[in-house]
């Protein structure tokens, strides 16, 4: 048996795991659709901000924000799906030992296990022998735990041992499906959610801007050929530079807060005023990022 079982449950008693699945996954569906707008919404913000500044977009094809984002993000869904060791959004194996029901979880979205967990009778299952269990397990069931896993898994790999569930499979296009839906609730939701929000703030937005601007200048002013480790520590210069921040606050304005019906129609195209700050911006940024070469 592996020596190292992680994110592993037991149901509770008299489960039945086709049940247990078709139970679950509505929830798990309705948690993933409520990320995909989490992300759509904010790659929306950043295609919204980089037309109305100018800048060079990242985002594909895409009449508003919202379809340019949604594309992007359905690019990145394809390209993840190429990846051989790629398990999916949610995949669960599921295995039956004396009368119980135990799974083990393969996804990087805590919010998905977190839906899995909060199902009554769903308890922590994990095992490793690298070290002693929990304080609230005794001894006899720490080992206990380890008997079942050698019994399900044995010395082979989950995959072999267990029935594995996988929540969508590769190319399902689900944040395409999500745009093309007539309930954009989920946008709107996604707006006011308050860590979403805290990111998308104006005062955030321009942060986003004036620093990628600030690095952009920083590594054609200094000619200087970059390390990863290397441009991870200028981005943390950049990020810690004070000068900065009196740019940030004055650019702020050219970043007003949006709602859904901005993400969906056409940008803006800024004022005469509002140009002239921007390139004020551009200037005093340029400014101070040669300072900041000059002191390094």
């Amino acid at each position: 048996m592996s020596t190292k079982i992680y994110d592993a449950y037991r149901l509770g008693e008299g489960t039945n795991a086709f049940e247990f699945i078709n139970h679950v996954r509505p929830l798990l569906n309705a948690e993933v659709d409520r990320l995909d707008a989490v992300d759509t919404v904010i790659k929306a913000v950043r295609v919204y901000d980089q037309r109305v500044t100018g800048e060079p977009a990242t985002s594909g094809a895409g009449d508003t924000p919202l379809s340019a984002a949604t594309f992007e993000l359905l690019e990145e869904d394809t390209k993840k799906h190429k990846d051989p060791d790629y398990a999916g959004v949610f995949t669960m194996g599921v295995a039956e030992h004396d009368g119980r029901v135990y799974v083990k979880v393969y996804t990087v979205h805590d919010e998905l296990t977190n839906v899995l967990t909060s199902i009554p009778g769903v308890e922590d299952f994990h095992y490793q022998n690298s070290t002693e269990g929990p304080d609230d397990l005794s001894d006899d069931e720490w080992d206990h735990r380890r008997d079942v896993w050698d019994a399900v898994l044995g010395w082979k790999p989950p995959v072999e041992q267990m029935l594995f569930f996988t929540l969508r499979g590769p190319y399902n296009g689900s944040v395409l499906n999500l745009f093309h839906g007539t309930d954009w609730s989920l946008y709107d939701a996604a707006l006011n959610d308050r860590e979403v929000s805290q990111r998308i703030n104006p005062k955030n937005r321009a942060a986003v801007w004036v620093r990628a601007l600030a690095l952009e200048v920083y590594f054609k002013a200094s000619g200087k050929d970059f390390t990863a480790s290397g441009y991870m520590n200028q981005i943390g210069r950049v990020r810690k530079d004070e000068n900065l921040l009196p740019i940030i606050k004055y650019v702020a304005p050219l970043f007003p807060a949006l709602t859904p019906l901005d993400l969906t129609g056409e940008v803006p195209v800024l004022t005469t005023a509002e140009q002239k700050r921007l390139a004020t911006a551009r200037t005093r940024i340029i400014d101070a990022t040669v300072a900041a070469i000059r002191r390094i």
